[in-house]
């Protein structure tokens, strides 16, 4: 590893102790990174010479002498922006530098390449305007898509937006003025997870997520697990059911099949139920609707195979369950819980947490902040999917 790379994590370990723990003093800092004193006191300078630390003298509980001082984030540093990039919708979040929401946006979404990537532009400069934000106090902007996309930032497939073999990395470049960082939309939800999110203190972990579509994020040995081209994690296109519905990847009995939004509303509308959306479902299912139970009943069996085979195999210590997934995932997990028990194996099982996100349908514009803060922090590429080149 060279030096650089060491520098990177070292400010990257100790900026999120921060983050985590407002308030800490240098001393403090020693022991929540494992970094020594000198390695801290360098990178502290370095942040502070950068505004994105503030410093204040206090006093310290139980001691006698001279107080230490208390380091916190600087909130006037600069913000982050995140996106979710949808076929129905573009959900936007403004954040400070430290993960702390400050205003959320909602523009509608197109499948149409250009139309999508303006709305997309419109809305950031929106966010922005509403809240008397210039451009250039923006950091970063990460982006979450539900596609399948590269280590190089090159979008191989995106089945639900009908979008493939395209440079979205270069085009998002051109479109900005500001660094963007793109990924997956699960993958990007995972990233929240471990940063802001239920996953701070876990090195194995798996994030399910439902919208348009189900994708999944795969967190293992304290990495988001990206595979040989950057592209593993599609757990929506996991087969449950070989005799089942035909998937928008041209597969049949993929997960997405029945567990995404989409098709959940596409089997309730067969029925004769037309709903528009995730909450609508919530509704009918709290009204105990018994054609939305039974529908919900079903698409709980094949959740609960498939995390079963994911729990089997790679032995995770949580499966965080977020997106919109996560609004009628109560509702199913009684059923999950049966088909676990039937087919996960007792101890992995044992040492596995099943849990919602905190962060809800918000999981992948976090995702976004997730990114744009990596991204800003200058991480590793691999945990950092697309670098922002300079302009010509």
């Amino acid at each position: 590893m060279n030096a650089r790379l060491i520098r990177e994590v070292n400010t990257s370990k100790l900026f999120h102790a921060l983050r985590q723990n407002p308030g800490s003093s240098q001393r403090d800092l020693v022991k929540l990174t494992g970094l020594d004193k000198a390695t801290v006191s360098t990178i502290v300078k370095q942040l502070e010479s950068r505004k994105l630390i503030d410093k204040s003298e206090q006093a310290t509980k139980g001691k006698v002498g001279r107080p230490e001082t208390s380091l916190n984030l600087a909130l006037s540093a600069g913000y982050l922006v995140g996106a979710r990039l949808e076929p129905g919708n573009i959900r936007l979040i403004l954040t400070y530098l430290n993960g702390e929401v400050i205003a959320k946006h909602e523009e509608r979404g197109q499948t149409d390449l250009d139309s999508s990537i303006d709305l997309l532009s419109g809305g950031v400069k929106h966010l922005l305007e509403q809240n008397k934000i210039f451009e250039s106090e923006v950091k970063a902007l990460g982006i979450g898509i539900p596609a399948l996309i590269d280590d190089k930032g090159y979008l191989v497939f995106a089945p639900n937006l009908g979008w493939r073999d395209v440079a979205i990395g270069q085009r998002l470049e051109h479109t900005f003025n500001i660094p963007v960082y793109l990924d997956n939309d699960t993958k990007a939800a995972a990233l929240a997870e471990k940063l802001f999110g239920r996953a701070q203190a876990s090195q194995h972990f798996i994030f399910i997520s439902g919208h348009s579509g189900v994708g999944g994020g795969l967190y293992l040995a304290d990495n988001l697990y990206r595979g040989s081209a950057g592209l593993a994690g599609e757990i929506g296109h996991m087969t449950v059911n070989p005799e089942g519905p035909l998937c928008s990847c041209g597969n049949q009995g993929c997960l997405e099949t029945y567990v995404s939004e989409a098709a959940i509303l596409a089997h309730l509308k067969s029925k004769g139920i037309e709903l528009n959306n995730v909450w609508d479902i919530k509704t009918k299912t709290d009204q105990e609707d018994e054609t939305v139970q039974n529908i919900l009943h079903t698409s709980a069996i094949y959740l609960g195979i498939a995390l079963a085979n994911l729990i089997n195999s790679l032995n995770p210590e949580k499966i965080i369950i977020g997106g919109n997934l996560a609004i009628i995932a109560p509702a199913m997990m009684p059923r999950v819980e049966q088909e676990l028990a039937k087919r996960a194996l007792k101890k992995p099982l044992e040492e596995c947490q099943i849990n919602l996100s905190l962060f809800g349908a918000e999981s992948v514009p976090m995702g976004g902040i997730a990114l744009a803060l990596e991204g800003f922090l200058a991480l590793p590429n691999w945990l950092t999917q697309l670098r922002p080149k300079t302009k010509e």
